[in-house]
């Protein structure tokens, strides 16, 4: 999850390219007080900025991608943890239903498939950061 923070940078370089200078680029940046709304405006601008619709649309999945990785980090980054005889045996916390516009309670036993999915969580913001990368020195 150590992922995110680069994530989040990386958006922030495409902020800096779309507005072609780095002073505004950051008060522009930090003047939004979290993440989703910073990226809300990378994707928006990116959208009025980038001519090719193909670019456009990329900067769109991978906010939205960035997005749903999120609500599994911030999950387990929030949590609370216990432990047993020693081991960390659970994690449990909220999680936001976007359908039902609720928060839901919600408990991952760190048995085999509860470590599966916190690692996996891990491998897939590793791949997005490549291809945040790659979007970043195409821009």
């Amino acid at each position: 999850m150590v992922q995110y923070a680069n994530n989040e940078s990386i958006f922030y370089r495409v902020l800096g390219s779309l507005i072609s200078d780095g002073g505004p680029a950051d008060i522009v940046f930090f003047s939004h007080k979290n993440t989703q709304g910073r990226l809300e405006l990378v994707a928006n601008l990116a959208t009025e900025k980038i001519i090719e619709s193909g670019a456009a649309g990329g900067v769109r999945e991978l906010h939205s991608h960035f997005k749903s990785l999120g609500n599994t980090r911030n999950f387990y980054a929030h949590a609370r943890y216990v432990m047993t005889e020693g081991d960390l045996a659970a994690a449990i916390g909220v999680t936001f239903d976007n359908q039902s516009n609720q928060f839901r309670g919600k408990k991952v036993e760190f048995d085999k498939a509860g470590r599966h999915e916190l690692r996996q969580c891990g491998s897939k913001f590793k791949s997005l950061n490549t291809r945040l990368i790659a979007f970043a020195h195409g821009c």
